[in-house]
């Protein structure tokens, strides 16, 4: 899987259209430990937008409060934190709690309506 971008802007512009997983580089834990154990994913049909954010971006960690431990944050469609880990997380956690999701749903229901 390709690496994604890294964090170079705000996340409004993708704010009710893509949910986004921010993946924190940590010094004994690169970013890229998360893309391999997900392996080959189908981000699109989760609406998911990957970000990579580096040690060096100091700013975007102060504004999402990154301790030392953080590894992944996942941001609803609405912009609001959804799920904070500081530890690797399977894709299935991640789309297992996006299907429970209300956003989530009414888009499997609009996609059910003839």
């Amino acid at each position: 899987m390709q690496m994604p971008p890294t964090y170079a802007s705000g996340l409004d512009h993708l704010i009710g259209q893509q949910r986004v997983i921010l993946l924190f580089d940590q010094p004994q834990h690169p970013a890229s430990e998360q893309m391999e154990a997900w392996g080959a994913v189908d981000l699109a049909e989760w609406k998911l937008h990957l970000m990579t954010i580096p040690l060096t971006d100091q700013q975007t960690r102060q504004a999402w409060h990154i301790n030392k431990d953080t590894r992944l944050i996942l941001i609803g469609l609405d912009g609001g934190e959804k799920l904070r880990l500081n530890r690797l997380a399977t894709f299935e956690e991640i789309t297992d709690l996006i299907a429970q999701m209300p956003m989530r749903q009414y888009e499997q229901r609009l996609k059910r309506k003839p």
